[in-house]
C-alpha cells in the first residue's frame, strides 16, 4: 500500500492539468480509506494553482468525505477547502460549489 501511496503522492505535484484532474476524479472513489493527513496532502497539492479542471471534481471528494471514518478531523480542513472553492477566480468551479453545496450540508452544520 505504501507503493500506491508514494505514487499517488508524486502525481499529485504534477504540472499536468490532465493528470491533477483524473487524481481528483479517482479520489472520490477511495478517499474514505485513507488516512487524514494524507487525504489533506492530495487535495492540497490538487488544488494548487489556478487549475480549475482539477478543482471541479474536488468537490466531489467533499462529498464522499461523508462516510470517512474521521469527519470530525477533516472538518476544519474540509470549511477552509469549500470557502476556496466559493471564491475562486473561475466560474466553472464558483458554480460547481454554488450548484452542489446542498450535498455538504451535513458538515457545514
Amino acid at each position: 500500500m505504501k507503493v500506491i501511496f508514494r505514487f499517488l503522492k508524486k502525481i499529485s505535484n504534477d504540472d499536468s492539468t490532465l493528470v491533477k484532474k483524473e487524481l481528483a476524479f479517482l479520489l472520490k472513489d477511495f478517499c474514505t480509506s485513507l488516512e487524514d493527513d494524507f487525504i489533506v496532502e492530495l487535495i492540497t497539492n490538487v488544488m494548487e494553482g489556478k487549475n480549475e479542471f482539477a478543482k471541479i471534481p474536488i468537490f466531489d471528494v467533499i462529498v464522499a468525505l461523508q462516510d470517512h471514518k474521521s469527519l470530525s478531523k477533516l472538518q476544519e480542513f474540509i470549511y477552509t477547502l469549500i470557502s476556496n472553492l466559493s471564491t475562486d477566480e473561475c466560474w466553472r468551479v464558483r458554480y460547481i460549489v454554488a450548484d452542489k453545496i446542498h450535498e455538504v450540508i451535513f458538515i457545514l452544520t
